[in-house]
């Protein structure tokens, strides 16, 4: 469950429990405080404020503290109070979300994706794009790297998953190149997680959060009126001074009564190809204030400029902006800055085997996926060697398997032929091998007297002269084979009538005859 979701639940619970009466607060031991129930359990980057769970990143109602409550019109980014969400960020309810990989707003606020699907570029779907990781959070909480829900992370920007999945950024850093930083280089500054221009970003404009207003542009830090190609500034507005009767010519520059404006002159009458419009002469073909007819003026776009051409109006973004729905009435809607418009509408940063990023130069890749490389130092085709499969590049870049070998999880391995398994670098037959009998590293004992041997399980043969007469494998081969009892074999023992008997390499053999008998026979 989420914060909001849990402080909900605690917030019935208390009024369930005390009642919804206003005239008296509920107290603990000290008057406006409130005993925290024993029970609250928060996940990895919450505490306990009051009695529930609060992601101090972005709870608007404990931003960056417990009880630091945002003002209404304002968000809570990375712990602190700001105008309005980062760059590629949505407001929805009071957080803000980025709709690129937000599971709970996938492409709009309120589109949750169905369980078992992830959030990969603004639409929901089965796994991540190339150049996003594939995260997970914890029991429902997303922000840490669990086994609940799965959601899409650039880990190349994300605060949440700076470098790798659950990976955090502390308050006050940004996510730089898959690395939490708390810098900014030469000639930018850290603003709500991101490294902006303050002389020239229209939404930090001088200072973060300070988004200069429709129309307007960041220059030299300070928010100034952008004005179409041909207007001035005159009077804190826009003006043609080419027809402005106010300003004809030059700004305050008015004409007489029954006077035109006509290519910044006053004069009695417009020239040939242009209107009398209340006064002003217009090129109805060429004028936004007058664009096909008198009065027809071309509505001025958000983070653009209107123009017209052969009577019909039409639109220029500011640079950083695009109209990429095509759709006039919302002006220049997208920022140029996102993973699906870098730089220009349509524009998608896409890596194979890569996270991505979009800078100010264009888009960039970010880390390679773990087990890929880009070896080629070609950033086009991402990180196009597979280091733990391809034998080119086996376990890092450069590194060739030899011939006759493979490359298995980026190890260079023997191939070895049928019958055989690689143990450890070495072809084996299990069947046979003493040393990994039936499976790599299965030594067979090597017990007294004896020599191990493995026919698809293990064995001991004796040595010559020794036999196991007691039939335990715990001793091995026990028993001497040269003596009466035991020559040459277990239990084989040597005895000759009326005559001694000797066990000679082996063999049983007839010593001397007792008194009075011979050996005439020869046997």
């Amino acid at each position: 469950m989420q914060a909001p979701q849990r402080q909900h639940l605690w917030l019935t619970f208390l009024l369930t429990l005390f009642g919804c009466t206003s005239s008296q607060p509920i107290v603990g031991g000290d008057a406006g405080t409130m005993d925290v129930p024993v029970d609250v359990q928060c996940s990895a980057g919450q505490q306990v404020c009051g009695s529930a769970c609060s992601t101090l990143a972005d709870d608007p109602l404990n931003c960056g503290a417990c009880g630091t409550v945002c003002p209404r019109t304002q968000v809570c980014v990375a712990g602190a109070c700001r105008q309005s969400c980062p760059s590629g960020q949505q407001l929805c309810g009071d957080r803000c979300v980025s709709d690129d990989t937000d599971r709970a707003h996938c492409g709009a606020c309120g589109a949750a994706c169905s369980a078992g699907l992830v959030c990969a570029m603004g639409q929901c779907a089965l796994e991540c794009g190339p150049m996003l990781a594939q995260c997970s959070g914890a029991a429902g909480d997303a922000g840490t790297d669990g086994g609940g829900a799965r959601y899409c992370a650039n880990v190349s920007n994300d605060r949440e998953n700076c470098g790798a999945c659950g990976t955090v950024c502390a308050a006050g850093q940004i996510c730089t190149a898959g690395a939490c930083v708390t810098s900014c280089g030469a000639g930018t500054t850290a603003c709500s997680g991101a490294c902006r221009d303050l002389q020239t970003d229209r939404l930090h404009c001088g200072a973060c959060g300070n988004a200069c207003a429709s129309g307007q542009r960041c220059e030299a830090g300070a928010c100034v009126i952008t004005c179409p190609a041909g207007q001035t500034v005159c009077d804190g507005r826009c003006v043609d001074r080419q027809t402005d009767l106010a300003h004809c010519g030059a700004c305050g520059n008015s004409c007489a009564p029954g006077q035109v404006c006509s290519m910044g002159a006053c004069v009695a009458s417009c020239g040939a190809g242009l209107t009398n419009c209340s006064g002003s002469c217009r090129n109805l073909q060429t004028d936004p204030a007058g664009c096909g007819a008198c009065g027809t003026v071309c509505p001025a776009p958000a983070n653009g400029a209107a123009f017209c051409t052969a009577g019909r109006c039409g639109v220029e973004c500011t640079r950083g902006f695009g109209d990429c729905d095509g759709m006039a009435a919302n002006g220049c809607e997208a920022t140029l800055d996102t993973l699906s418009n870098c730089g220009g509408c349509g524009v998608t940063c896409r890596y194979p085997n890569a996270s991505a990023s979009c800078t100010s130069s264009g888009c960039a890749r970010g880390a390679c996926n773990a087990g890929f490389a880009n070896c080629n130092a070609d950033d086009a085709d991402g990180c196009e060697a597979a280091t733990l499969t391809d034998s080119a590049h086996c376990g890092a870049c450069g590194t060739r398997c030899a011939a006759g070998e493979s490359c298995v999880a980026g190890s260079c391995q023997p191939n070895c032929g049928a019958g055989l398994t690689d143990c450890s670098g070495s072809c084996r037959n299990l069947a046979n091998d003493p040393d990994n009998c039936t499976s790599c590293g299965n030594r067979c004992a090597r017990p007294a007297n004896a020599t191990a041997f493995c026919a698809s399980r293990c064995g001991f043969a004796c040595n010559a002269g020794f036999g196991d007469c007691d039939g335990s494998a715990g001793n091995g081969c026990e028993t001497a084979l040269n003596s009466l009892t035991n020559c040459g074999a277990c239990g084989l023992q040597c005895r000759f009538a009326n005559a001694a008997a000797a066990c000679t390499a082996g063999r049983c053999a007839i010593g001397a005859c007792a008194s009075g008998f011979v050996n005439c026979d020869g046997d």
